[in-house]
């Protein structure tokens, strides 16, 4: 049976949407400041880290996922 999750696509098909609107609160809710460094271990597809870049304007993002499927 293939694994579901090797790929970013049906992913990001079936959490995509969620993982956005759960980012934005998410990142709201810690009220950091802007242009700070940022680790996000286990980005999956990215969608945290796109919140991340589109509303904090890091000085350094770094994002990183054991599963090259996800990663592109």
């Amino acid at each position: 049976m293939k694994d579901l999750w090797e790929s970013g696509d049906p992913y990001d098909y079936f959490m995509g949407r969620w993982s956005c609107l759960v980012g934005l609160s998410f990142v709201d809710w810690l009220s950091t400041q802007t242009e700070k460094k940022w680790l996000d271990v286990g980005c999956g597809t990215g969608a945290l880290n796109e919140v991340i870049l589109t509303t904090q304007s890091p000085s350094e993002p770094i994002a990183i996922d054991k599963s090259a499927g996800f990663v592109n």
